[in-house]
């Protein structure tokens, strides 16, 4: 009781303080606005329209579908429940033979990709290496506080699905996918989310997609600005995405024959 009263009343005197002076800092207003978006406000300024069609959850999946799935509660930096379902689920749909993930972070949606494949598939799952962490938390502020925050990939390490999946390191923007490429089933794209990485890894994601592929992104939402704009981008110029969708309930964007 005692750590509780301790926290609201810091909480209420923060509080009091960002609604008198702090209204005329800078950097308060913007908690402000953190807190006002918490409950529901949509910050103009950060509001992008995504330009392309929704798909419902009854359109994908219209059978049922068994899944396996580990660690549904997630942490912050996961993708929420229902993705964790959606994207297992179309795994199992597709029972793609090569897996490749951009973004590995703790390896909660790698487990799940695995565990849904078929026993022969390998799911590639690509992060930082240890010495480019620092280099990350120069990226906008979404990203910041999950480069480095946790070991990258323990939620499978020691899961009898490890055995199917392989680590890559290196920074997307460099990386050598020609090893990869028309090779790969099934993609999944939750790395850096500025402009200029959503729109490489795309074009990278498009090179090693086999014929009749599935690629997915993440945090496909009006408040991304990077991800939002380069499918918005791609959705209008290339025909190659006249197919692109929302996945309807999620932040997951779809692109699939």
């Amino acid at each position: 009781m005692w750590q509780f009263l301790t926290k609201y009343f810091r909480a209420l005197a923060g509080s009091l303080f960002l609604l008198t002076v702090g209204v005329l800092i800078g950097k308060a207003r913007g908690r402000l606005a953190e807190i006002a978006e918490f409950f529901g406000w949509k910050n103009p300024a950060k509001s992008y329209p995504i330009d392309f069609p929704e798909i419902p959850l009854s359109v994908l999946f219209p059978d049922s579908i068994s899944l396996t799935l580990f660690d549904f509660d997630g942490q912050d930096g996961n993708v929420s429940a229902l993705e964790l379902v959606v994207l297992s689920a179309l795994v199992r749909k597709h029972q793609p033979r090569s897996l490749f993930e951009f973004g590995t972070f703790d390896g909660r949606t790698t487990r799940n990709l695995a565990e849904n494949a078929p026993e022969t598939a390998r799911v590639f799952t690509l992060d930082l290496p240890d010495d480019a962490l620092a280099a990350a938390r120069l990226n906008p502020k979404g990203d910041i506080k999950f480069a480095g925050k946790v070991e990258t990939g323990y939620k499978y390490k020691h899961a009898p699905s490890a055995a199917k999946i392989i680590e890559l390191k290196g920074d997307s923007s460099i990386f050598d996918f020609s090893p990869y490429h028309q090779s790969i089933d099934f993609i999944f794209i939750d790395g850096a989310h500025t402009e200029s990485y959503v729109a490489s890894d795309t074009r990278n994601a498009l090179a090693m997609l086999r014929g009749g592929g599935v690629t997915l992104w993440h945090d496909c939402r009006p408040s991304c600005e990077g991800v939002t704009q380069v499918l918005n981008r791609f959705y209008k110029e290339d025909a190659r995405f006249r197919n692109l969708r929302r996945i309807k309930g999620t932040n997951l964007a779809l692109l699939c024959p």
